[in-house]
């Protein structure tokens, strides 16, 4: 647990216990006017206004932080991150009975820009102009992402570090290069190939059939232990049923009930681990009003039954 104040050249460790703390570290971060910039608190009540900043990544672990992001609002929780486009509104809430751990990076405009030219430019132009800065446009569809194995390895490492001991500034910025440059490798890639999946001809309609289908899977993420209805998905994305079915289907391989069963089994699993409760109790919460059922999708998902699951891997 983050217990103490601590301020770095480019980090900020705190605990947040009040409202007036938040504010204060808001202003102070407002202040700052620049540069890379790492704040890593612990907040169980933590409010920031609408703003606009440099771009920046969105973590949050032990709990769930809200973003309000083009008037949608965005969890992020555990093994997730949200990115956030430069000067792009948004605004946060931590409102939470247990600690959360709040941890979020601002790139300054020039680093970032000069690690985009690092991987998308030749290295003849570099080598002629060291200096170069990339004036590709580089852009992250502002939704929730699902941290891959390397990159969460990465980001863990960093905030490790960070808690440890203090890194010089040309640590960090080691660090920050390794970070965006698994972005830029790992997600924008992927992000052509999912677009090249949807059946659109004009690039335009692609990218903004991609934002919806992402709004109708942020609101399974965070509808999912309640009863959802299809007519509820499809209205969140602006979509007919049948458009958001064939659509998500082909994005995600998977239909929006399946990804709904998925998430509340992922739940189920990591409650199972962290908690004693009862069985029963733990598939009521995720959903599964049938506690066989919910024991037959656990088997199948996860290849032991529930109890056998928390007895083999809880606590290691």
């Amino acid at each position: 647990m983050i217990r103490n104040k601590r301020v770095d050249a480019m980090y900020i460790q705190s605990v947040i216990d009040t409202h007036e703390q938040s504010v204060g570290e808001f202003t102070a971060l407002k202040a700052q006017g620049g540069g890379n910039t790492i704040i890593n608190s612990v907040s169980k009540l933590c409010s920031w206004p609408m703003h606009a900043d440099r771009f920046s990544l969105k973590f949050a672990f032990g709990g769930v932080e809200y973003y309000w992001v083009n008037k949608n609002k965005i969890p992020v929780r555990g093994n997730q991150f949200l990115v956030v486009n430069t000067n792009q509104p948004h605004a946060s809430s931590i409102q939470s009975n247990d600690w959360v751990n709040s941890f979020t990076i601002y790139v300054d405009p020039l680093f970032f820009n000069q690690v985009v030219a690092a991987y998308t430019t030749p290295d003849a132009v570099l080598l002629d102009n060291p200096t170069y800065k990339s004036d590709q446009s580089i852009w992250f569809f502002e939704q929730v992402y699902q941290a891959q194995a390397s990159f969460s390895e990465a980001v863990t490492a960093f905030k490790t570090r960070l808690e440890g001991v203090s890194l010089t500034q040309a640590e960090q910025e080691e660090y920050l290069h390794h970070l965006l440059a698994l972005l830029l490798n790992t997600y924008q890639s992927k992000l052509t190939r999912n677009l090249r999946s949807l059946a659109c001809v004009k690039m335009a309609t692609r990218l903004e059939l991609y934002r919806r289908l992402h709004l109708a899977r942020e609101y399974i993420d965070d509808q999912a232990a309640t009863i959802i209805q299809l007519d509820d998905i499809a209205q969140t994305a602006m979509l007919s049923k049948n458009h958001l079915l064939r659509h998500f289907k082909a994005l995600f391989h998977c239909s929006p009930h399946q990804y709904l069963v998925r998430r509340r089994l992922e739940r189920a699993r990591d409650n199972l681990l962290v908690t004693e409760r009862p069985v029963h109790e733990i598939a009521l919460e995720q959903g599964f009003d049938d506690h066989s059922a919910f024991g037959r999708r656990f088997k199948s998902a996860f290849a032991l039954t529930p109890s056998a699951y928390r007895q083999q891997f809880a606590n290691k």
